[in-house]
């Protein structure tokens, strides 16, 4: 990270970074005399833009061009010169409505979150839903759909619902069902799904004989509880909205971008690093600073929520890197805290 600059210096660099953001167009020593009361003269505002630039905080585009911040201008202005940006009444009032009826729901809250942060933001949206194989098991069902289908039905106290269909050769009633169901739940509710699949397995081989008709679906059972890490439920909104930048009016980054929203894995995985990092504040990862090739013109704004003050998911902001980062950081900042109030009071 560069040194901390001097006032003179910041003051210009926060100016280009804001004109930057505002107009997606290079400028020059003069407009920003003209646009902004800095107090200094347009050839002394060409000094300061030379030694930025010499810091590696601006760059010419192109010829004749005036200048545009670097990551590296990015990450310093967010790092140093940022004012957060207040949500207005009607954005916290926004934030609020969309949850009313949803209380109950942590797939319809999570589902939601993505929307209202696309929605406020103008960019893309995007939440990861709790890992549910650390979820603790509140109830299992066995439906029986057609003689060799079943959908096995996994709710947890978190509120998360997993849905599997399972096919087997030997066509079962719901009654044997329904029995099975409960001698099942009698030994998994209040435990992990990881451990239920464990308690399911060690059932099965314990009770062989009375399982014996059931073997085949109990053992499709253990297979299909646990959700692997790379599978975990994922909500975007807004996914469009990036083409509306100009910066991603060329095929090549829209492809690039795109190739990211829609590879699900990926996006976990990016997701997942930012669950790790955000620690208990609102995380900013800047174009270059991203580890995926494809995210490279992005920035990412995210924060985690956490169930029973355990950190169990994350929810964020995607956009180029020239987005208004005070705004982005205060409506991801709002949107995480009231989550984390929301599911403090879910049942």
């Amino acid at each position: 990270m560069t040194g901390k600059l001097s006032d003179r210096n910041q003051e210009v660099l926060q100016a280009i970074v804001q004109h930057y953001i505002v107009t997606a167009e290079p400028v020059g020593s003069r407009t920003l005399e003209k646009t902004f009361n800095l107090g200094i003269s347009s050839a002394t505002i060409r000094n300061v833009m030379a030694d930025l630039e010499e810091l590696g905080l601006i760059e010419q585009p192109h010829t004749s061009a005036g200048r545009i911040p670097t990551d590296k201008g990015y990450r310093y202005y967010v790092d140093y010169l940022m004012m957060i940006q207040r949500l207005t009444v009607d954005e916290k009032e926004c934030i609020q409505d969309e949850y009313q009826a949803k209380i109950n729901e942590l797939d319809r809250v999570l589902r939601g979150t993505s929307k209202i942060l696309s929605l406020l933001s103008k960019q893309t949206g995007v939440v990861i839903a709790p890992n549910i194989v650390d979820s603790r098991c509140q109830n299992l069902q066995l439906i029986r759909l057609t003689s060799k289908k079943i959908l096995m039905v996994t709710v947890t106290y978190a509120g998360l619902v997993k849905n599997n269909i399972i096919y087997i050769d030997k066509d079962l009633s719901q009654e044997i069902l329904n029995d099975f169901s409960r001698e099942i739940n009698k030994k998994i509710i209040g435990v992990s799904l990881g451990e239920a699949k464990k308690i399911i397995a060690k059932e099965l081989q314990r009770k062989k004989r009375e399982f014996l008709a059931m073997s085949e679906l109990a053992r499709k059972m253990i297979s299909e509880i646990s959700l692997p890490l790379e599978e975990r439920q994922l909500f975007l909104d807004g996914s469009t909205n990036i083409i509306d930048n100009p910066e991603f009016h060329y095929a090549d980054k829209i492809k690039k971008i795109f190739t990211t929203l829609y590879e699900k894995k990926t996006l976990i995985d990016i997701m997942n690093n930012c669950l790790t990092d955000s620690g208990n504040g609102v995380n900013v990862v800047i174009g270059e600073e991203n580890p995926y090739e494809t995210m490279k013109n992005c920035s990412l704004v995210t924060a985690i929520y956490k169930i029973d003050d355990k950190p169990m998911g994350a929810l964020g902001i995607i956009g180029p890197t020239r987005m208004p980062y005070d705004k982005m950081v205060s409506i991801v900042d709002f949107t995480a805290k009231f989550i984390n109030n929301l599911l403090r009071k879910m049942p």
